[in-house]
Order: structure tokens, then C-alpha cells, then sequence
């Protein structure tokens, strides 16, 4: 769709992608200013386009220097934007789902930093300096008001690791080096209480080093690596070249699939991908391995191991 906007209008497919990320209604106003060729005013609310990557495809050894690359824990939590303008703050998720009342702290915090500020970073459970299990962060993306004893009990920060808008300028042009130069010096002075934090960075002189320590990233709750070119600027949508996800390979388990329920909002008709929306069903009997073609074993019981709630079909886009 951004493609062919950008074709009948003339535009930039980055420009228009921008113009239609966030809440908009589909009117001929809307639409007129949707494809202008004249700058207009931006709503205060608006975010940016997220960039996003693809999995690493090619090996290590041919991505260059090390020292070419910034490199970064690939967090499981929900990928959000910050946004501070015009006296307000505006949390939106990848999905483009606006966040009021989700993570009260954050937004607090967020009111400390400066006027004409966007963080890009992942809303995390977190105590004690390190991440806590994916799982508890399901306990606040399902309530849309959240109690002091839930806060107390699911703690959140933001892990920011861009920062894509600094006095009110679209930095988005300027090599990552600098962003993040410009991201530390901001959160030194502004952490909001503790909870808008830098995202680490992992270094070590090699690719070799790299790689084995790597290997921690089950035990921190991590999904792997982003490897992320140092002089590169922050894209829109997900592009090849500057930007890579490096994850560590997925645990396995045979299961059956019981049922499904249907995407929602924006997901609409799509089937699910993830275990949250579905039912599933595990064996305690010895796993047998079937040979193709033969008739499908009965035998043993099956124990249901994810069963859909209510809750469960209102979630944002967690991932």
C-alpha cells in the first residue's frame, strides 16, 4: 500500500510510510494531506516508522570488522517508541497500537526527559538490574488498568537503544554512532527515576568472542544478538545490509495443535503464529518417531499445554 501512495502521489515511500504510521480516520481531508507535496504540521503524537531487521543469512566473517558493528542483546519483550512533544507523552507499539494507561511508569518517567524527544527501545519486566521471564510481562499487556500491586509485582523499564528525535529534529539521517552518543549523554541526565534506560552493548575483539558469549543470552532472557552497522542511519520497515538479528536457535517440542483463535485489530484474519492465541497439547507418553506415510499414533495421554483466555485475545503486539 505505502509503495503504491508513493507512486500515485509522488512521493518518497519514507515520507508516506511516516505520514500514515500511528491513528489516523480514512476522510478526504486526511487524504489531502496524506499525499501534499508541503511539509504540513506533523501531529504531536505521531511516531516514526520502526526499522526493522532480518535474520542473519550470511556468515560472520563476511559482515567485516567487528569494530564496524554495534552489537546489542535482542531483548523478548515489546518494542515501543517514546514519544515527548508538545508538553504531552505517547507510548505506541510496534503494532502501532497506542499504549495510554498500559505502563503508567513509563510514562511518568518519560515526562522528565526534555520536549521534542522520540526513544525507540523494548519494555521490559525488570528488578534488580537484569530481565525478568517474557511470561510476567503477559500479566500487564493484558490489563488495560494497572494496579499499584501489579506495578510492585511486574516492575517495567525501557531498554532505549535510538533516539530518533532530539529537540524537535529528525535524527533519523544521522549515523548511529552519534545517535547513540547523543542517547547516553541524554539519559545520564534525564534516567527518568531508573526506568528509561540505555540498552547495553556487547563487545569483544572478535566475531569469535562474540559468539561465545553469545551463549549467555537464555540465561539473561534474551533472544540473541542485533548486530547494527555503526555509521548507519535508521531505516524504515525492514530492510537488509545495516541491520541483522542474530537469535539463538529455538528449543523444539511435539505437540498438536487443538485449535486457534483468529488474529485481531490490525491482524485481522490472519492466522496465529505464536502459542499465546492457541491450544495446544503435549504427550506424557515416550516420544515415537513416525514414519512418513504410516497411520498416525493415538496412543498415550495428552495434557493441554496453552489454552487461550480472554484476556489473551487483547494483547498488543508483544514481539
Amino acid at each position: 500500500m505505502i509503495r503504491a501512495l508513493a507512486t500515485a502521489s509522488g512521493l518518497a515511500e519514507e515520507l508516506v510510510a511516516h505520514r500514515i504510521t500511528g491513528k489516523w480516520e480514512p476522510s478526504a481531508e486526511w487524504y489531502a494531506r496524506l499525499v501534499s507535496p508541503e511539509p504540513g504540521d506533523a501531529i504531536a503524537s505521531q511516531p516514526y516508522p520502526f526499522f526493522l531487521a532480518y535474520p542473519l543469512e550470511a556468515e560472520l566473517a563476511t559482515l567485516g570488522a567487528v569494530g564496524d558493528w554495534q552489537v546489542e542483546w535482542k531483548w523478548d519483550g515489546i518494542r515501543a517508541q517514546v514519544i515527548r512533544r508538545a508538553g504531552d507523552v505517547w507510548l505506541w507499539s510496534r503494532g502501532e497500537e497506542l499504549l495510554a494507561g498500559r505502563f503508567p511508569e513509563l510514562e511518568e518517567a518519560a515526562r522528565l526527559l526534555p520536549d521534542g524527544v522520540v526513544l525507540d527501545g523494548e519494555i521490559l519486566p525488570w528488578r534488580d538490574g537484569a530481565a525478568l521471564p517474557f511470561a510476567l510481562l503477559q500479566k500487564r499487556i493484558t490489563r488495560k488498568t494497572v494496579t499499584a500491586k501489579l506495578r510492585e509485582e511486574v516492575p517495567v523499564v525501557l531498554l532505549a537503544f535510538d533516539l530518533l528525535e532530539q529537540d524537535g529534529q529528525d535524527l533519523r539521517t544521522v549515523p548511529l554512532a552519534e545517535r547513540r552518543a547523543r542517547l547516553e549523554a541524554l539519559l545520564a541526565a534525564r534516567s527518568g527515576n531508573g526506568r528509561l534506560l540505555p540498552a547495553p552493548i556487547v563487545t569483544g575483539p572478535d566475531w569469535a568472542a562474540l559468539t561465545a558469549a553469545r551463549a549467555d543470552a537464555r540465561r539473561l532472557h534474551a533472544e540473541g544478538y542485533m548486530l547494527k552497522r555503526r555509521d548507519s542511519a535508521y531505516g524504515v520497515g525492514r530492510r537488509k545490509g545495516d541491520w541483522w538479528k542474530w537469535k539463538v536457535d529455538p528449543y523444539s517440542v511435539d505437540a498438536v495443535l487443538l485449535y486457534a483463535q483468529p488474529g485481531h485489530g490490525r491482524r485481522a484474519g490472519s492466522t496465529p503464529t505464536t502459542p499465546s492465541p492457541c491450544a495446544t497439547a503435549t504427550s506424557s507418553s515416550p516420544s515415537r518417531r513416525r514414519t512418513p506415510g504410516s497411520p498416525t499414533r493415538r496412543s498415550g495421554r495428552w495434557t493441554p499445554s496453552c489454552a487461550p483466555t480472554p484476556s489473551t485475545a487483547s494483547a498488543p503486539c508483544a514481539r
